[in-house]
C-alpha cells in the first residue's frame, strides 16, 4: 500500500485552515485518509497528490483562507511516485468546473479555490474528479472522509 509522508509543518499550516476555511481542512484531511483507493500525499510546507505512481496535483496552503491547485511539482517527486502526470487530474478538474458554471479563477497555471458560498461545490467537483480517477463512486470517496473523521 501507498504511503503518506506527512510534515509537521504541513499539519501546522492545515491546523490554521480549521477555523476560517474549514471545508478546505476537511478536504486536506479527506487527501489524508483515501490511501484504500491508492491515493498518497507528500508534504513539506504544501501538499503534493499522488495515484499510483502518478503525480497529480500539488496543493498550495496560504493559510488562512487560500487554497490552490498547481498542475506544476515543487522540489521533487516522492520516489515511489515519479510519473509526472498531472493532465490526468487537470483535464478533468476543468471539465468539471465548466460543466458545473462554477468560475475557474486563474493564477497562472494554478487554479485557486474561493472561500466563498461556491467552495462546497468546487471540493465536490474535487471529490468527483478523485472517484473519477479511482474508478469508483463518489460516495466511497465521500464516506472515506466520514468514516476516518466522525469514527
Amino acid at each position: 500500500m501507498w504511503q503518506n509522508k506527512i510534515s509537521y509543518e504541513y499539519t501546522t499550516r492545515k491546523k490554521r485552515f480549521y477555523k476560517m476555511f474549514p471545508e478546505a481542512y476537511e478536504f486536506l484531511n479527506l487527501l489524508e485518509n483515501i490511501r484504500h483507493l491508492n491515493f498518497h500525499i507528500g508534504t513539506a510546507k504544501n501538499l503534493h497528490l499522488y495515484y499510483k505512481d502518478n503525480f497529480l496535483v500539488y496543493i498550495i496552503l496560504e493559510p488562512p483562507m487560500r487554497l490552490f491547485l498547481s498542475p506544476n511539482f515543487n522540489g521533487r517527486l516522492k520516489s515511489d511516485a515519479p510519473k509526472n502526470n498531472p493532465h490526468m487530474f487537470f483535464s478533468l478538474i476543468i471539465k468539471e468546473l465548466n460543466d458545473t458554471k462554477l468560475n475557474i479563477i486563474r493564477d497562472g497555471d494554478n487554479i485557486r479555490i474561493p472561500a466563498n458560498k461556491e467552495t462546497e461545490s468546487y471540493f465536490y467537483c474535487c471529490k468527483k474528479v478523485l472517484a473519477t480517477i479511482a474508478k469508483v463512486d463518489i460516495d466511497e470517496i465521500c464516506h472515506s472522509f466520514f468514516f476516518t473523521t466522525f469514527h
